[in-house]
């Protein structure tokens, strides 16, 4: 057996029990937490109390029922959750020898003096018959088949890369040393990689607030804030709630959207790969809008179909002609008609409430530092304008009024001159209808 699998059977209790594996040279000191307790043996306890042992309740070992054949599955890490049941103190067999079990930082005993729970979220470790939970999860080296794919409550911190097709998710932020590859990566806070983010066409990375990069390629990221690269961004599919900006090098290829707009060094590419750019657009609220936009005209047509059966019915109900039976359908549809209006127009007013906040925090602009490339199409609500020829920077491209319409225009930054690009006007339904419904509510 080698010595890994005996440090594991000794820490679970005995061959073939279930445990945690041994963690790696990154984790916390052998020695357990200070403070560590021991479960208070009951006053009626017999003369040679029978030994006892940990059985996990937690992780994958816990319940060999749920292995996998997808190594990318298997979870050599186990996390849990606050409150949750992690292990109980249970009888072992005859001539068993193992460490008294003990409590370490984080974990306490439930009601039934037996079952262990977690105090918070965290990382559970068993070591020395001691369990206890940390906070911070640190990966030190890279996320792979040594530690398979990583689910945790806080914060992740991996010194090396996610590699591919492996998945990590925290409902904080994820800090990784070098590159994220081809992987899956979900982030409820932050997103900070020092390396570069390396797609491959595979990868996915979904945040709730910012993302930080050294540079991108071939990536698919989406960001509900703003979104940072130091260098420069090739062929990549950009979704950024607030604003993208390339510091040093060039967005070429591929199709980024900044609600927030952008800010770049170098548009495009000397090759005129094709590039397209928007600005000042909120993709993810447009499809909130028009699912809410669906909801509401079935909501207006229920009503209005509710309507035509019942109102010309009107005189008969005044005069007492119904039934006792018709005259109660006609009034329980009659209400339905009412509340169905009622909570239209309420979700009018949110929606009403959500495209002002847009509308404020949008800002349709492209910041270009060095130079705009040929073959860049760049997108504004309702105006898109391709970019057939070179221009120096700086410059602003914006939507302007000249000579009485929207057209899309490059302004300088130096001597202040205006030019105004070939712009065609773009259609938008979703915000069509929404203005329409606005007028029909007011």
């Amino acid at each position: 057996m080698s010595s890994g699998a005996q440090e594991k059977h000794a820490s679970a209790g005995q061959p073939g029990s279930n445990g945690l594996p041994p963690p790696p040279d990154s984790l916390p000191p052998a020695d357990p937490p200070d403070g560590a307790s021991t479960p208070q043996q009951p006053d009626s306890a017999p003369a040679k109390p029978r030994p006892v042992k940990l059985q996990l309740l937690a992780g994958d070992l816990a319940d060999p029922a749920h292995s996998t054949d997808n190594f990318y599955q298997r979870k050599q890490i186990v996390c849990v959750n606050k409150n949750e049941e992690v292990a109980r103190i249970v009888e072992a067999e005859e001539g068993f020898v193992a460490p008294t079990p003990r409590l370490g930082k984080n974990v306490s005993y439930a009601a039934d003096g037996v079952t262990i729970l977690a105090n918070t979220a965290g990382r559970l470790f068993i070591r020395g018959g001691c369990i206890w939970v940390e906070q911070a999860l640190k990966i030190r080296g890279d996320v792979d088949f040594s530690t398979g794919n990583i689910e945790f409550a806080e914060d992740i911190l991996i010194t090396g890369s996610i590699l591919d097709l492996f998945k990590v998710v925290s409902a904080g932020t994820i800090s990784v040393g070098h590159a994220v590859e081809a992987a899956d990566v979900r982030a409820g806070r932050d997103l900070l990689v020092r390396g570069g983010i390396i797609g491959k066409e595979k990868g996915h990375c979904r945040v709730k607030r910012n993302v930080q990069a050294r540079f991108m390629t071939n990536a698919n990221v989406r960001a509900d804030g703003d979104i940072t690269i130091d260098g420069e961004a090739t062929n990549c599919h950009i979704r950024c709630g607030g604003r993208l900006t390339i510091k040093r090098g060039a967005l070429n290829a591929g199709h980024a959207v900044a609600t927030g707009g952008i800010a770049c060094h170098t548009l495009g590419s000397p090759g005129a790969l094709r590039t397209l750019v928007e600005a000042g657009i909120d993709e993810a609220l447009r499809a909130s809008l028009k699912q809410r936009l669906g909801l509401i005209r079935q909501q207006r047509r229920r009503a209005a179909r509710i309507h035509e059966l019942i109102d010309p019915l009107q005189p008969l109900m005044q005069s007492g002609a119904l039934s006792t039976s018709h005259m109660q359908r006609a009034n329980a549809l009659l209400y339905e008609a009412a509340q169905l209006q009622r909570v239209s127009l309420s979700e009018i007013a949110t929606l009403r409430r959500d495209y002002e906040s847009l509308r404020a925090r949008t800002k349709s602009e492209i910041v270009v530092a060095h130079l705009v490339h040929p073959g860049v199409m760049v997108r504004f609500p309702g105006l898109e304008a391709a970019i057939n020829f070179g221009i120096r920077g700086p410059v602003h491209i914006i939507p302007a009024q000249i000579d009485g319409r929207q057209a899309v225009v490059v302004k300088s930054d130096v001597g202040g001159s205006i030019v105004s690009l070939p712009t065609t006007a773009v259609g938008d339904e979703v915000l069509s209808q929404l203005e329409r419904l606005f007028a029909q509510a007011a």
